[in-house]
């Protein structure tokens, strides 16, 4: 317990009541996933509460034990490591706050990558570059997927996760490889691991959508 104290403070928390609330909540997550989770997994967990601002709202502990339960019951579902969850979630949570999705889409979608057998820092990278080239190049993510390009724009700037999603099912109609081969290419997304995103996106649509129903559900559970 005076080691999850010491975390505490090199969260930067400070004063009796965040530092105990923090303890509480790594010491539950601690016994209940701890083995699952490995090294500085809590810690991280108490940073992802701090970088969405869900501490703020729903007090330290809340938003720990909400985190900690998304990741929980999604591994238990599904053939995904929670060590796996946790860690893509930490890489990709500053470009997924600043799109506005949600840390349990977040934990859905890493499920499935991971039940892919992509690798994790590979498949991070690929995911926020996606991300950022559909705020940059919404026409040609919506051509590329038979969307309409005003309603896409529209939904990347509502709600990115939906728009993801929409995507991503509209991708998977296009057939396999040899469709969407050519499709990756006029999006212009280079670099290690995009392409293999985007084939599972495409390939596992339906599944992306059943993993974040399933971590945002337990997320609001906080149990």
């Amino acid at each position: 317990l005076n080691a999850l104290a010491g975390d505490a403070g090199r969260l930067g928390i400070t004063g009796k009541d965040g530092i105990m609330e923090f303890v509480d909540a790594a010491n539950i997550i601690n016994v209940a996933l701890g083995e699952d989770l490995g090294e500085d997994a809590v810690k991280n967990i108490g940073k992802l509460a701090q970088m969405f601002g869900e501490d703020e709202y729903m007090g330290l502990r809340g938003a720990m034990l909400s985190t900690a339960s998304a990741v929980n019951e999604v591994a238990q579902n599904s053939s995904a490591a929670e060590s796996f969850l946790v860690d893509f979630t930490a890489r990709v949570a500053g470009v997924s706050h600043q799109a506005g999705i949600a840390q349990a889409d977040i934990i859905g979608f890493a499920a499935a990558m991971d039940e892919n057998m992509l690798r994790n820092e590979t498949s991070a990278t690929a995911y926020q570059k996606i991300i950022m080239k559909m705020f940059t190049d919404t026409d040609k993510f919506a051509k590329a997927a038979g969307l309409d390009v005003q309603e896409f724009a529209n939904l990347v700037r509502t709600d990115a996760n939906e728009a993801v999603l929409r995507f991503a099912q509209a991708l998977s109609k296009k057939g396999g490889l040899a469709d969407l081969a050519p499709i990756f290419g006029d999006l212009q997304t280079e670099g290690a691991g995009v392409a293999s995103v985007l084939s599972v996106m495409a390939g596992k649509a339906d599944e992306i959508r059943s993993r974040q129903k399933l971590a945002n559900e337990a997320y609001r559970e906080g149990t």
